[in-house]
């Protein structure tokens, strides 16, 4: 097994620290985050523990239609929750973070990704109102109105699953979006997967958050 340094945790983290240490005279000391690497598939690990109880879930109200982790018809696992919500309803940032990717991505509908570097894991939101507000770039904070829930007609599924309903396809993933590639099993896009999610670096977000 091979480990490598998170260098995208270092940069962004060095230069906060540095401003830091400009406005206020304190230097900040950041711990050392390594990432181990086989066989394509990354998984993070470090001496500390996130402070995750000052997480809050994308909605507010909302009822699970279907757990992480479920197998499909497809044969293929769920790699997130899904959250039953009415069109319309706002989504929210989970904690601090960086936008890393917000567009438009086939079987989304709109999808937002956030960087956590100080949790070590980002989060996934898909099936989001192209036509409504949406947050495209730059750092967000926790509870910011980063959406809104999308249509039927705009969700993603082209049509072809009629039954869907508005939800949110909410995922947490150890790393950051940069760490994994853009095709295979293993993608930063992944809704479902071959191998058992967590294999691949996805995390129940319920238990995360509670």
């Amino acid at each position: 097994m091979k480990s490598y340094i998170n260098y995208s945790y270092l940069s962004k983290n060095i230069i906060k620290s540095i401003y830091f240490f400009i406005n206020t005279g304190v230097l900040l000391t950041l711990p050392l985050i390594t990432s181990s690497c086989q066989t394509g598939l990354y998984t993070t690990s470090t001496s500390w523990t996130p402070n995750t109880g000052s997480l809050q879930y994308p909605l507010h109200d909302y009822q699970i239609i279907q757990e992480f982790g479920n197998r499909t018809s497809s044969g293929r696992y769920h790699a997130a929750e899904d959250a039953l919500g009415a069109p319309g309803t706002p989504v929210y940032a989970i904690a601090d973070g960086e936008i890393s990717y917000s567009g438009q991505m086939n079987g989304y509908g709109w999808l937002i990704i956030i960087d956590h570097p100080d949790l070590e894991v980002h989060s996934l939101y898909g099936h989001l109102s192209t036509r409504r507000f949406k947050v495209t770039e730059g750092f967000v904070v926790k509870g910011q109105l980063i959406s809104y829930l999308a249509d039927d007609d705009e969700d993603g599924s082209g049509g072809a699953y009629p039954n869907w309903g508005p939800h949110l396809h909410f995922g947490i993933r150890q790393g950051m979006k940069e760490d994994y590639p853009s095709t295979g099993d293993s993608r930063w896009t992944a809704g479902h997967t071959y191998s058992y999610p967590s294999t691949l670096g996805w995390i129940a977000p319920s238990e995360f958050i509670k």
